[in-house]
């Protein structure tokens, strides 16, 4: 059966690396975003944490083969000959996980450009067939999970 989305859309080779640098490009947004509040970039640091935790459990819960079959695949965030895991997609996680901490940012420029990044981010890893489309569903579901708890945990919990 396979994933109808997959199925229809034709796959492009080199939009998987466009994937990886909008990876390095949101990290860089997040970082120009909260230069200005140190105060806040813990909780930065406990929502990509938080994620990376979550998806390495569920990687291990969900021994799903990538995309291509049982080929190997690698990109610039996979080590080695082993594929990385692919359900939840951390790319699209991460990527999430930037627009929902930037969208709050005063400046509208932070709110536009990580929008556009996170679509650039789906659009290029549907057209590199570099997930499954539920996938990157559950990519977004992580990240608004995870950053939903620990924006409610801070919320009930602030420092003094």
């Amino acid at each position: 059966m396979g994933d109808l989305l997959l199925n229809y859309i034709p796959r492009i080779h080199w939009t998987g690396y466009v994937a990886d640098v909008t990876l390095i490009l949101i990290a860089l947004l997040i970082f120009s975003a909260y230069r200005r509040y140190p105060d806040k970039i813990p909780f930065v640091v406990y929502s990509v944490s938080s994620i990376l935790f979550a998806r390495s459990l569920l990687i291990l819960l969900t021994p799903v083969g990538n995309s291509f079959g049982n080929v190997e695949y690698g990109d610039l965030f996979s080590f080695g000959k082993l594929p990385s895991g692919m359900f939840p997609s951390g790319h699209t996680a991460f990527a999430f996980l930037g627009y929902l901490l930037v969208r709050h940012q005063p400046n509208i420029r932070y709110q536009r450009t990580s929008f556009f990044l996170l679509l650039v981010e789906i659009t290029s890893l549907i057209s590199s067939h570099g997930h499954y489309s539920i996938d990157i569903v559950g990519g977004l579901m992580l990240a608004y999970i995870t950053y939903r708890l620990g924006r409610d945990y801070q919320d009930n919990h602030p420092i003094s």
